[in-house]
């Protein structure tokens, strides 16, 4: 049968859908000598550890109630502003009050984000300075610490000269690394500029620094830090609008 879950105006008892709950019912004796039920949803939002704690109170040591809980209190809080409902002060039976709908005050949930990846872009003064050693000096410290596990880091260089194996590729196989970039979007290979300054390579140097910045950003979701590396010498793709200092920016 649904007449528990039919309105009061329909002959019901207009139980909430929220199982499991606690209705407080009450026979109101009428002028033709019949009772009608009035019923009271008493609305708390963790019953089910709320008896639980009540149990645990019960079968405490020595027969002595501990702390109440909150789900405890909130129980009691609910269950008298329930019956403050149904009868006043002196004990009458109140008439049934129209429902008013709750609007949530909660404050919303917050979705905590990762924090956002360390980036260091190594540059050099000059070409076959040392700036992948730094990077694969760097990539070992922070290894080393303990504080940073082989997935927590990344190594990208995102414009190069070379597109032959480096050191620094290996060295990342043999840590672990796996997030590792050794020939990122921008390869100056042989007659790039002049390829470039003609219009044959399809792309302006706003294209090809967003495709450095978003190689970044993607290899750096999940990671804490993120070794980027540079090309040659500062000037390096300057007349392609490429240089260091270009994608330094770009990749920051």
């Amino acid at each position: 049968s649904d007449v528990c879950t039919r309105s009061c105006q329909d002959g019901g008892l207009e139980v909430p859908p929220e199982l499991p709950c606690i209705l407080l019912l009450v026979h109101h004796p009428t002028n033709d000598g019949n009772a009608k039920m009035r019923v009271e949803h008493v609305e708390c939002p963790n019953l089910e550890q709320a008896f639980i704690d009540t149990f645990e109170d019960t079968e405490s040591e020595y027969g002595k109630p501990t702390t109440s809980s909150i789900a405890v209190e909130n129980l009691t809080s609910s269950l008298k502003e329930a019956w403050s409902r149904l009868f006043d002060a002196r004990g009458n039976l109140l008439p049934p009050q129209p429902k008013q709908s709750k609007r949530n005050t909660s404050a919303p949930k917050r979705r905590v984000k990762p924090e956002p990846a360390i980036r260091i872009f190594v540059a050099g003064d000059k070409s076959q300075v040392g700036k992948s050693s730094i990077c694969m000096g760097l990539l070992g410290a922070l290894l080393k610490t303990d504080k940073y596990a082989p997935s927590d880091l990344a190594y990208i260089k995102p414009a190069t000269q070379c597109e032959a194996i480096q050191l620094v590729e290996e060295f990342c196989k043999h840590r672990g690394i796996t997030s590792c970039v050794p020939i990122g979007p921008i390869v100056y290979y042989k007659g790039f500029t002049r390829s470039f300054l003609k219009g044959e390579t399809g792309e302006s140097s706003e294209d090809l620094l967003q495709k450095a910045s978003e190689a970044v950003d993607t290899l750096a979701i999940g990671k804490k830090v993120v070794i980027i590396d540079g090309v040659g010498y500062p000037a390096v793709g300057s007349i392609t609008g490429t240089d260091n200092a270009s994608v330094a920016k770009a990749c920051g």
